[in-house]
């Protein structure tokens, strides 16, 4: 799959990346890592940890340098919540 079908695939990045997510990383990072983030890239699973989202990202990206990401705090519904 190549980056350019998530782009024009409403809801396919965050789809495939919950997938990634329940089947590679649940289990393990809910009970160690809760409230970290989480950001996979959706093309091969490989994800990156951080105690922020862009910390997340960053690690991802040295695995993954032409990666397209999806993220997620772990334990959380979303990864992002804005408040006026």
């Amino acid at each position: 799959m190549t980056a350019s079908r998530f782009l024009t695939t409403p809801g396919l990045t965050a789809e495939t990346g919950k997938r990634f997510y329940d089947k590679l990383y649940c289990d393990e990072y809910e009970p160690l890592y809760a409230g970290k983030y989480l950001s996979i890239d959706v093309e091969t699973g490989k994800a990156g940890l951080g105690n922020t989202l862009s910390e997340a990202v960053a690690e991802a990206k040295k695995l993954s340098p032409d990666g397209f990401f999806f993220t997620l705090r772990i334990g959380y519904p979303t990864a992002v919540i804005y408040r006026r």
